[in-house]
């Protein structure tokens, strides 16, 4: 795109819609376009029939046709710009492949986050804005993170390396509506386009028990709460009379679930026991801060003591338990077990889920749980002994564990897929032990070593945001702390990371990608978080071990490489500020404190 047009386009927005019209009225060549379906894999077709000012079509003429996409308005942000020389044909008609041109910009395009515009110019003039209602239906069910139908079996394709293919189709596409719905687009014998709600393939649990997807927001949850006997790798989870549960009251590790009018209520550690997951696969426990996301798109806010999310029950509750049910997700009170004597609590007007987390609440033995009460508005958020029995309701995602048996939930972006927590393991994934060097003296005996792996965390934040590691736990040869086939990201790949969300990489106060800060920092954190890998502000520990520096108001995340950097006896870190709109690189002592963020 010529810089001229860029800056013509800018002033457009400046302009009144009486100029533009005059501006129309003049033109020398007038078009009609429409948008077909995929052209190839992350190109969509554009197709226009140019005329001369007279109407007359204009044939085997060449022409330059610049595309121009804007997110948001008419008069948006500019998102995309390529300019195609091509011909019209014998019908003056010119066939594009938007996307073609100018393929790193559109693949950062999510048609998710729209509504989009398309600016045509055909040989330096402008022939107007308009909007993109058929947007390329293929890009935006891969952005949706939605699955499709399986289709037929298809053909069998020929034999490649290692083995044979298959090739398969489907008649229907499923596309996540803004309102949180699903529609399937589908396509007749004559290759007419029809749009219907529909629902997303049942699921089924190691048990057989087959449940309902249901999409709110960003998010996929079960519609029916868990009822399997087992966890998703065959290990049986202890089903207890009165008695047996009674007997579990101090038991802090067994699995054990109860059976009243076809509601399963299961204890918490069927809800948290490491490295098992009682969910189907592809689903797991919410956590806290997932069922937070579920309350805010239901409107709820957070209310100042963290107590509820006020004034979103009713969309959430189903029908029969006095809500509105908006979104499917059928909430029932079932009421729950008691902790102690293993009687069920039934008349208590309440459902009550748990949620994966830790079993310390607040210093106390209790454990995070969610609930909706009769007659009121709020999906509330507390403890509860961890030896009641409550429902599970499951969410869509994986999740994967370190060495200490930890979980963390996983998010893809672009071509990577990264953890969405900071590390919190204190061992390698082979088991070798990290040393924990809690204290200040402890830390500080460490200054001058250069070999030592060591962690240190502050008690409130190791279970929830991650502990701080010398750069020998992010590089010691042989050695991994990340989840097993996941590794310490070196500087190419955070690079790779920053590019893919626009940052735009300038060599300031050692290197910087300007914008990449915001888009990855989490809303707490003074960003936006439009990828979820939310990078909060933890600050770092200094290498003397005398302070975490929280006052910093820095995310510092340690990177793979060597710690001779620049003939300095220091290591490569990366940063995220309070105030930062961008993502840092720089060096740190190796004795200093960093988190670390691993990806595969």
């Amino acid at each position: 795109m010529l810089p001229q047009i860029l800056n013509h386009l800018q002033s457009l927005k400046n302009k009144t819609k009486t100029m533009k019209k005059l501006f129309l009225s003049i033109v020398t060549v007038l078009i009609t376009a429409s948008l077909f379906s995929q052209a190839a894999p992350g190109l969509f077709k554009y197709q226009a029939v140019i005329r001369d000012a007279a109407g007359a079509v204009k044939v085997s003429t060449a022409a330059k046709v610049d595309v121009v996409i804007l997110k948001g308005a008419a008069d948006g942000d500019i998102v995309l710009s390529e300019t195609h020389n091509t011909t019209t044909n014998a019908y003056g008609l010119v066939t594009l492949n938007i996307g073609s041109v100018d393929a790193a910009n559109f693949a950062k395009i999510n048609w998710a986050m729209g509504p989009y515009f398309i600016t045509i110019i055909v040989n330096d003039v402008e022939m107007g804005t308009s909007q993109l209602l058929s947007v390329p239906y293929a890009l935006y069910a891969e952005k949706a993170n939605v699955p499709g139908v399986m289709g037929p079996k298809g053909d069998k394709g020929d034999s490649g390396e290692g083995g044979g293919g298959q090739v398969g189709l489907s008649d229907s596409i499923l596309l996540k509506g803004a309102n949180g719905k699903v529609y399937a687009l589908k396509v007749d014998g004559t290759g007419a386009l029809s749009v219907a709600e529909s629902s997303l393939p049942t699921v089924t649990d190691i048990d057989g028990f087959t449940y309902h997807q249901i999409v709110i927001g960003n998010q996929v949850w079960l519609k029916e709460n868990l009822r399997t006997t087992k966890f998703n790798d065959g290990t049986p989870i202890l089903i207890a009379d009165k008695a047996t549960w009674a007997g579990l009251v101090a038991d802090t590790v067994t699995p054990a679930m109860g059976i009243l009018h076809d509601s399963v209520y299961y204890n918490w550690q069927v809800a948290n026991t490491p490295n098992k997951n009682p969910c189907p696969a592809g689903f797991r426990v919410p956590s806290k801060a997932e069922w937070g996301v579920l309350a805010a798109f239901a409107g709820g806010t957070l209310n100042g003591d963290a107590t509820a999310w006020e004034n979103c029950a009713s969309k959430l509750k189903s029908v029969a338990a006095g809500g509105t049910d908006d979104f499917g997700f059928k909430g029932e009170l079932l009421g729950a077990r008691d902790g102690g004597s293993g009687g069920y609590n039934l008349g208590w007007g309440i459902a009550r889920w748990w949620a994966r987390g830790s079993r310390n609440f607040g210093g106390k033995d209790k454990a995070t749980e969610v609930g909706l009460w009769s007659g009121n508005e709020n999906l509330s958020v507390g403890a509860w002994y961890w030896n009641g029995g409550e429902n599970i309701r499951c969410v869509k995602g994986e999740l994967v564990y370190d060495a200490d048996g930890n979980d963390y939930t996983t998010v893809k972006i672009g071509n990577q897929t990264w953890l969405k927590e900071n590390l919190r393991a204190t061992k390698f994934n082979d088991g070798t032990p990290i040393l924990n060097a809690q204290t200040n003296a402890q830390w500080l005996a460490l200054i001058a070593d250069t070999t030592t792996a060591a962690y240190s965390f502050r008690e409130d934040t190791l279970k929830n945001v991650g502990a701080f590691y010398n750069w020998q736990a992010a590089n010691t040869p042989g050695k991994n702390p990340c989840p097993s086939g996941f590794h310490v990201p070196t500087r190419d790949e955070f690079n790779t990371l920053a590019n893919f969300v626009g940052g735009n990489y300038v060599t300031d106060w050692g290197g910087q990608w300007q914008g990449a800060g915001t888009k990855l920092k989490s809303v707490a954190a003074g960003g936006t978080d439009d990828y979820g890998f939310s990078a909060e502000i933890l600050g770092s520990r200094d290498g003397d071990g005398s302070t975490y520096h929280l006052d910093w108001t820095i995310a510092r995340f340690w990177a793979n490489g060597p710690r001779n950097y620049g003939g300095m006896d220091k290591a490569t870190e990366i940063g995220f500020g309070l105030t930062w709109n961008d993502m840092g690189i720089g060096t740190w002592y190796y004795n200093g404190g960093h988190n670390i963020r691993c990806v595969k």
